[in-house]
Order: structure tokens, then C-alpha cells, then sequence
């Protein structure tokens, strides 16, 4: 589990035809969980489905082929995102080789 724990969790079912939803559905009791179900078959359209569905200030893309490294990895990302200077208003992006999440992203 992370440590950091203000976070939301989106599930983006493109077209699932397997158990997918049913292994989520295991993991609500511990994480905040939304799943969106829909038909895109495509992964941008997939993409924006889940920023829109973002409420926060924050999102970080994690694909079925990404995975975090460790129990600190989100805590980690918000601390060096505070650290950067606060002249630095447009798009972040960080590097996963450097952040240890694949792909952060401010809104």
C-alpha cells in the first residue's frame, strides 16, 4: 500500500470482456476506485476518458505495463513536484527513470 493516501484510483474498462472489473472490485475495501466502462478501442480516446473523469490537480498515468516500484513512490513524486520552484506553472513532466512513476502530469 502507499503511503501517501489522499489519491483516487481510475479504472478505464475499454471494451473488457474478461474478469478485470471483478479483480478491481477486490481492492475497493483499501483504495478509492472508480471504474469507467465504455468502447473507445483506442488509447488516446482511452486516455482522455480518464482525464476527464480528474478532479484533482494531479494525475499520474499508470498502464497495465507500469507498475510502482515501491510503497513511497507516490509520496516520493509529490515531494520533488513541491520542491520544484513555483515559477514552473505550465505542464510538468517527469521523468519515471528519475520519479519513479511512470507518467505525472499537472492539470
Amino acid at each position: 500500500m502507499q503511503t501517501f493516501k489522499d489519491f483516487k484510483v481510475i479504472c478505464i474498462l475499454d471494451d473488457c470482456t474478461d474478469k478485470t472489473e471483478n479483480i478491481i472490485n477486490t481492492y475497493n475495501n483499501r483504495l478509492n476506485i472508480e471504474i469507467s466502462k465504455g468502447n473507445w478501442h483506442r488509447p488516446g480516446l482511452t486516455r482522455n476518458r480518464g482525464i476527464d473523469l480528474v478532479k484533482t490537480e494531479w494525475l499520474c498515468f499508470i498502464d497495465g505495463d507500469d507498475w510502482l516500484t515501491s510503497n513511497t513512490a507516490i509520496e516520493d513524486v509529490i515531494t520533488k513536484i513541491n520542491a520544484l520552484p513555483k515559477e514552473i506553472e505550465a505542464l510538468r513532466v517527469l521523468n519515471s527513470a528519475s520519479y519513479d512513476c511512470p507518467k505525472f502530469f499537472y492539470r
